[in-house]
């Protein structure tokens, strides 16, 4: 929540809302108005977040906390005002996981064809360290 109300004053600071007295408002209206917050909607176009919300339900992101710690401290970058918060990118993290072969995505056409042409193992989440 914290860092949403951060966002927002950000917004507002750095906006035509600066000066506003109801700019605050208005801005938080703007950023929820324009947000697509239905993560199931969202994972059901997008098989990336689909699969990472895959991972979350197999408890993969606890269970691996202190790597996916260690991953953001070398490659996320220091964000905010003073630098106070990393942030790394989706296509930054989703490489780094399909790199090490905890995220495998299908291509469109296996996924459409069964997966024909697709190595068994594809499409299928492997926990780190384990072998193909």
């Amino acid at each position: 929540m914290e860092a949403i109300l951060r966002i927002a004053y950000y917004k507002k600071d750095t906006s035509e809302q600066s000066g506003n007295p109801e700019g605050f408002k208005n801005t938080l209206e703007t950023m929820f108005a324009e947000a697509d917050l239905d993560l199931k909607k969202r994972a059901k176009n997008d098989p990336i977040i689909d699969q990472m919300v895959s991972l979350a339900k197999d408890n993969f992101w606890e269970e691996n906390y202190d790597l996916l710690a260690a991953i953001f401290n070398e490659r996320a970058m220091a964000k905010g005002n003073q630098g106070d918060h990393l942030e790394l990118s989706k296509p930054d993290l989703v490489g780094i996981l399909k790199e090490a072969n905890i995220l495998i995505i299908q291509k469109k056409e296996e996924a459409k064809a069964g997966g024909k042409g697709a190595k068994p193992e594809e499409g299928k989440k492997r926990r780190r360290g384990e072998s193909a």
